[in-house]
């Protein structure tokens, strides 16, 4: 009998939406079917994707918009109607998760993961609500699912790390994708503009608070005043990507930039790159980072970023984001001494770390037949 998973998913676009994705193009046919309950419009081919499994795409109301009443009845119709379901898998977690757990007893499901997806803020002191969050996370979950550590101890606490109570799944790619010859002069020349054999230094993230952008600023800057030929690609989108530009032109770095926007064309343009920053103040387990190594690109990460997101492949390093400006210059300017390993030694080792779709959606089908109750990543 075909097994029903329902997952629940605030928002579409990021990587919550990006790991069901991928599990649902990867799973077995006619083995597990996925349903999503969501707030936000999906995109047909994230639908048509969900659909091939066996299941459907369902919008929860707003509570705070339509009443809590209605979102309720809402929620109650799908777990009651839309199963029998053998797991909530929940990515939604805290007091936010708190409806959702007790529709699901309430219809008689038993098993209630709480996804851990992100890392806490090292910068800050942490608070009295995410004390209270982790605490209801334990209460809730039936069991635990991770994509990292650090994201393990920040939403279900220090102790549950060593426990063996957790399944870590890693947040996969089809690293054939990052793979293989591209277009190179072409997009150099529609990105760069000129025949110049400047750096390039990429970066893909929403421009939030998270990924500390304003630190990337001071990187360039301090490359700018050593007389780097360089360019950094700012890959993505969010609310503070008009103040970040304003902070660029203010500082006279216009020349040193290219603002890309969302492109569909991450994997070619990882090509261009001679290495890739992501200074985060906080993550969990950032695709992007197994993206790049995929892609065989330098990659120099905060020391927030959990040790997980090292492929073993040499070309990844950590840094402090407490250190200067100046230490993250000198590390991108070392990064072209890096021997990046040929495209066969980076697809096999990402498919034997599990960080392939396949590989993933295997050993999270094992965790929804109940074959399995704890993983590392290793």
């Amino acid at each position: 009998m075909q097994m029903r998973v329902l997952h629940i998913m605030s928002g579409f676009g990021g990587g919550i939406s990006s790991f069901i994705w991928n599990k649902a193009k990867s799973m077995k046919k006619n083995e597990i079917s996925f349903d999503v309950l969501t707030y936000d419009d999906c995109s047909i081919e994230f639908i048509r994707d969900i659909k091939a499994t066996g299941g459907n795409v369902y919008k929860m109301v707003n509570p705070k918009k339509d009443g809590w009443v209605l979102f309720w009845k809402n929620i109650d119709k799908v777990m009651s109607e839309k199963g029998p379901y053998e797991i909530v898998h929940c990515h939604i977690s805290g007091y936010r998760a708190m409806p959702f757990s007790l529709c699901a007893k309430k219809n008689g499901i038993k098993r209630f993961a709480i996804h851990a997806h992100t890392a806490a803020d090292e910068t800050k002191e942490e608070s009295k609500t995410e004390k209270l969050n982790r605490k209801l996370n334990n209460q809730m979950a039936t069991q635990k699912v991770s994509c990292g550590i650090k994201a393990t101890k920040h939403i279900f606490g220090e102790k549950t790390v060593d426990s063996n109570e957790v399944v870590h799944i890693p947040n996969s790619i089809d690293p054939i994708e990052y793979t293989g010859e591209s277009d190179v002069i072409s997009l150099k020349n529609e990105i760069i503009g000129d025949n110049r054999t400047s750096i390039i230094i990429g970066n893909v993230a929403r421009f939030h608070y998270q990924k500390n952008h304003k630190f990337m600023v001071d990187i360039i800057e301090k490359l700018a005043s050593k007389n780097v030929d360089f360019i950094w690609l700012f890959i993505g989108e969010g609310s503070l990507q008009d103040e970040i530009k304003l902070q660029i032109r203010e500082k006279g770095l216009e020349q040193y930039t290219r603002f890309l926007g969302r492109r569909n064309d991450v994997n070619k343009l990882y090509k261009l790159m001679d290495v890739f920053v992501l200074p985060s103040l906080y993550e969990g387990l950032p695709t992007v980072a197994v993206e790049t190594q995929a892609a065989g690109v330098p990659t120099i990460l905060s020391e927030t970023i959990t040790k997980e997101a090292d492929l073993g492949l040499g070309l990844v390093s950590f840094l402090p984001i407490r250190h200067t400006a100046e230490t993250w210059a000198n590390e991108i300017l070392k990064s072209n001494s890096i021997i990046v390993p040929s495209d066969e030694i980076r697809v096999n080792n990402i498919r034997e770390k599990k960080f392939s779709n396949d590989a993933s959606a295997e050993l999270y089908q094992a965790f929804i037949e109940r074959k399995i109750s704890h993983y590392e990543i290793n």
